[in-house]
């Protein structure tokens, strides 16, 4: 039986992206508050929205060709929207959830090692891949 993935999009389309194995993966769960302090410096406020989540995924090595997929995900001139249907794990209920997400910061790096970056470009001085690769999702 296939290991079902940790991230899926689904995209305009009614196609599924189906994300690379990740090297992390961290969710966080957080409300959203009004608050405030009283004339005593105490916090008051009411919970406006509980457990919004937000996940942060990344990737030790990703092809130009994957990191290019995942941001045009979001690109509406690539068929792409901005806010996405994702399912993640989510570890709180221990289970699998589908939930609409929009695209925090998104960062990549290209290995640069001077003995390694001659051997991994493609022909017209493109890389052939980027390290510490980063995206960040937060629930809509």
């Amino acid at each position: 039986m296939a290991r079902r993935p940790l991230l899926t999009a689904f995209k305009q389309d009614g196609t599924t992206y189906v994300f690379p194995d990740t090297s992390s993966y961290i969710a966080t769960s957080a409300d959203a508050v009004d608050q405030g302090r009283n004339a005593e410096v105490r916090v008051i406020g009411d919970i406006v929205r509980e457990d919004i989540t937000k996940i942060e995924v990344e990737w030790k090595v990703l092809s130009p060709e994957d990191y290019s997929d995942i941001c045009k995900l979001f690109k509406s001139n690539h068929g792409g929207k901005f806010f996405i249907d994702i399912e993640y794990f989510d570890m709180t209920e221990n289970d699998w959830r589908r939930k609409t997400f929009y695209p925090n910061d998104r960062k990549a790096s290209i290995y640069s090692t001077a003995a390694i970056l001659k051997e991994n470009r493609l022909d017209d001085g493109r890389p052939a891949f980027y390290t510490n690769v980063s995206l960040h999702l937060i629930e809509q």
